[in-house]
């Protein structure tokens, strides 16, 4: 079964040999998303994909994705403020 995620930044999908950029979508097989986020290759230190899904952003994917724009995240702050410090950085 597959589902729809989003690069979280640019990188090379070595399985369909194309170079997935920052915020392109695509669909992968659950086994895919668990490859790509688990990756071993040198530059891999983030998640690279994030799946779709209904609802707020967890924590930890609010985390995730604050990691990968380079935004500092002050210990002990909240959802609505981790993703205020997203959109800033996005320029939203």
């Amino acid at each position: 079964m597959s589902r729809k995620v989003t690069a979280l930044r640019d990188f090379y999908d070595e399985a369909e040999k194309v170079t997935r950029r920052e915020g392109e979508e695509f669909e992968a097989s659950e086994e895919r998303i668990a490859q790509l986020n688990a990756c071993g290759r040198k530059q891999c230190f983030q998640k690279l994909v994030r799946e779709h899904r209904t609802g707020r952003p967890t924590k930890a994917e609010l985390l995730d994705e604050a990691a990968v724009l380079g935004v500092e995240v002050p210990e002990g702050a909240t959802n609505p403020e981790i993703y205020k410090l997203i959109a800033e950085r996005k320029g939203e």
